[in-house]
């Protein structure tokens, strides 16, 4: 059998299919679009990566008492109670609202501003304190459950 330069060329034009997974979906696609089905396969991988959603964080997942490197926190509903390593002292802030959000809580205190924190462990025992860009322009700080 002879094959022709004709014979070989018709064969390019249909290239084989290959199975492309992209978002949990079998998808078939020509040679043509590998570039592009390797960036959606990229893309797809990237989007799985990230949860669908953070976890609300309600009041009860802060409540109680944290323990710092300088300071250790009591929060209730109604107030959070700051105590100084360094001397003992107290010093108590007053909540007007709690905001929970997407892996994050604020709280707006009565006497102006407000403290966000965030970066809770899946096993309720370890939390951050963002940097506060007002009041006591305070650090990022670390805390755990006393």
């Amino acid at each position: 059998m002879v094959v022709t330069m004709a014979d070989q060329l018709t064969s390019l034009r249909e290239p084989p299919k290959i199975a492309e997974y992209s978002l949990g979906f079998v998808m078939f696609t020509s040679f043509r679009t590998v570039p592009s089905a390797a960036a959606g396969l990229l893309l797809s991988m990237a989007v799985s990566s990230v949860p669908a959603h953070a976890e609300t964080i309600a009041f009860d997942r802060i409540a109680g008492r944290w323990c710092g490197e300088i300071t250790d926190y009591k929060f209730t509903p109604q107030q959070l109670t700051v105590t100084f390593h360094k001397d003992g002292t107290h010093r108590v802030l007053d909540v007007k609202r709690i905001e929970p959000g997407d892996g994050w809580i604020n709280f707006v205190w009565t006497s102006g501003g407000n403290t966000v924190f965030g970066d809770f462990s899946r096993d309720g025992k370890s939390m951050a304190q963002d940097a506060n860009k007002g009041g006591d322009n305070g650090p990022r700080r670390l805390f755990k459950r006393c």
